[in-house]
């Protein structure tokens, strides 16, 4: 459920203040890059374009049978 939820809730914590959505770019890419020195994340000449489009006022529900993740929370969920 982690990945597959993180950018909703997080955009969340943009709607209410708790975030600015620099930050949350930042924390979601930037960061993430930084600690595991994947040279990632940045959008500078000559780096990988690994850039993701979302569309921040798009409404969804969560639905656990959709999910792609193999975790054992994602099966608790499913009810297997």
């Amino acid at each position: 459920m982690g990945l597959e939820t993180s950018v909703g809730l997080s955009l969340r914590l943009v709607q209410e203040g708790v975030l600015s959505m620099t930050d949350l770019v930042t924390r979601m890419s930037a960061a993430p890059a930084r600690i595991i020195k994947s040279g990632g994340g940045t959008l500078s000449v000559g780096a990988v374009a690994d850039i993701t489009i979302i569309d921040p006022d798009l409404e969804w529900t969560v639905a656990a049978s959709q999910f792609k993740s193999k975790s054992r929370i994602r099966l608790l969920m499913a009810g297997n």
